[in-house]
């Protein structure tokens, strides 16, 4: 500078995370020893003592730190500094303003500020391999400060907590061990004590699991192995080589696939249950044989209900896997209605006059699995009847479309079914599909065609399927399909001995027939190309039976 009047000024600024300089808590002193504290940056200056701009160079670099300027620049040649701009840059007494990013000064170099630097932070400490405890992090000194702030005033060691530990997570639950590996399950609801025939769609070991002796035991009992099956096999198991007999909640399952299942009491032949037909809802048009019975299995906890119409008859608890016999029901001419909370498995026995029990008397005349209420179902007419499930009082309609191309409607208020259309015979009569209107629910069930006497149920869409594999010798096999297409006919699975008919109808429902001899013995085989219900005729009794399929 011109003039040793002139006011020298140095600002150095300092910025975190240049380089190897890292953020400090940074000072501003004057000869007055005034401090002014600035936040990631370091003013250091100067001033003649007979300077008269000394205060007001303070408060303007005040108004920098308020201001978070970097750096104040520039000098004054020929006059000295009137004022530092909030910008940082200075102005002089007579206006001359050179820009520099220079700083004059008329000291030695020993003299000139030098501040503190300090290295960058280390990584914090792994102290923290167990949940809690501190970490910590430190910086050394890199040069120690000249006419500046100390590096003794900055911080070199940080510390903090340890994340906190997370909970644990939930104990895994491993599902409940299942014999079955989650292949279908067919029950004994009065479906026959004496034997038990088993015919298996895969070659696979069969579970026989047998069920509690009392129903407060909810169910438990115990299985064991079938024997090994080869694909369509069939196996019969007398009930006395069973361990207490057969008895009313028993199960059959495939370990690696579906079966078939049918039971024996005397001459008659009975299905067992599928757990596919389980259901919370379900209503059944009481034609003829009292007094009847329902039986009722739990497949998990559930209040279940009896009613007539909207009335409620009788309720109850169960468990899962426990049963209950609905008994004395007098009901033709009528419907019943069974609504429960959990999904249940439900029979139909007509004529029960003998107590029923463990084992359970099958009925005299009329027996069943019970399908749940739906808004589609499929079957065969032959005497057929068909009922609504309602929870107020009103007219349901039902539309059918059948597999001539023939088209009826019924109409039926609450407690009320009514025979279906083109009633002629499992064998000679056509297919049928039933619709409610206004996404109403509908059960079906239809009465043999004179070769015997039993019953069987009209299915839910979902229950059809396109595998069947008859396990006893029967006189004829009749199809309801939802559409048309083929069937073919196998002596036994897997043979080149074989037929196909075809599944004659519309694109709503197709109907198949077949009494050829050469395809209807145990251990037969019938592949479909649309999925379908099967009604065979049983040779030993001469009653109706389902194959559910698989």
């Amino acid at each position: 500078m011109s003039s040793p009047a002139n006011l020298l000024i140095l600002a150095i600024g300092l910025l975190g995370g240049h380089g190897a300089i890292a953020q400090q808590t940074p000072k501003i002193t004057s000869a007055g020893g005034r401090v002014l504290n600035f936040t990631g940056r370091e003013f250091v200056f100067t001033t003649d003592s007979g300077s008269t701009t000394h205060s007001s160079i303070l408060e303007t670099l005040e108004e920098l730190r308020n201001n978070k300027q970097d750096r104040v620049t520039g000098s004054c040649v020929s006059s000295a500094i009137n004022v530092i701009n909030s910008d940082g840059t200075v102005g002089c007494l007579d206006d001359e303003l050179i820009p520099s990013i220079m700083h004059q000064v008329t000291t030695n170099a020993e003299s000139l500020p030098r501040v503190c630097l300090l290295s960058a932070w280390s990584a914090w400490s792994s102290n923290c391999s167990l949940c809690g405890g501190n970490q910590t992090r430190t910086r050394r000194v890199v040069r120690e400060a000249n006419n500046s702030v100390p590096c003794s005033e900055y911080v070199t060691e940080q510390v903090r907590m340890c994340p906190v530990c997370p909970p644990p997570p939930p104990p895994v639950e491993e599902p409940p061990y299942d014999p079955c590996n989650g292949n279908e399950r067919f029950y004994n609801l009065n479906g026959g004590t004496d034997q038990v025939r088993v015919a298996s769609y895969v070659a696979q070991s069969v579970v026989y699991h047998r069920h509690a002796n009392n129903d407060g035991q909810g169910g438990r009992g115990f299985g064991f192995r079938y024997g090994a099956f080869t694909a369509g096999q069939v196996q019969v198991r007398p009930g006395v080589s069973i361990q207490g007999g057969i008895r009313n909640g028993d199960y059959v399952c495939g370990t690696r696939g579906g079966v078939e299942v049918t039971g024996i009491r005397g001459a008659l032949e009975k299905d067992w249950t599928p757990s596919r037909l389980n259901g919370t809802k379900f209503t059944f048009p009481v034609a003829r044989e009292s007094p009847i019975a329902l039986v009722v299995l739990a497949l998990e906890p559930a209040t279940v209900g009896l009613y007539y119409g909207l009335v409620e008859a009788n309720a109850l608890y169960l468990e899962a896997g426990e049963m209950y016999t609905f008994t004395n029901i007098n009901r033709n001419g009528a419907n019943i209605q069974v609504n429960s909370t959990g999904a249940i498995l439900m029979s139909y026995v007509g004529q029960a006059g003998t107590p029923l029990g463990i084992p359970g008397n099958i009925g005299a005349v009329d027996y069943t699995s019970v399908a749940p209420a739906a808004n589609e179902v499929y079957g065969i007419p032959s005497t057929g009847y068909i009922t609504s499930y309602q929870t107020r009082p009103i007219t349901q309609r039902v539309d059918f479309r059948c597999s001539g191309n023939q088209t009826a409607f019924r109409t039926m208020n609450i407690m009320q079914y009514k025979t279906t259309p083109l009633s002629t015979s499992f064998a000679r009569g056509p297919s049928c599909r039933g619709v409610a209107r206004n996404n109403g629910l509908v059960a079906g069930a239809s009465i043999g065609d004179g070769g015997g006497t039993d019953l069987v149920m009209w299915l839910p869409r979902a229950a059809l399927r396109t595998q069947f594999l008859i396990s006893t010798q029967v006189r004829y096999i009749a199809l309801a399909c939802a559409g048309t297409g083929s069937a073919v006919l196998q002596r036994s699975y897997g043979s080149t001995a074989r037929q196909t008919i075809p599944i004659t109808g519309n694109s709503f429902i197709g109907k198949a027939y077949s009494t050829n001899g050469a395809f209807l013995s145990a251990g037969s085989y019938v592949n479909t190309t649309v999925p379908c219900t099967m009604v065979v005729d049983a040779a030993r009794d001469g009653d109706e039976i389902l194959v559910f399929g698989y």
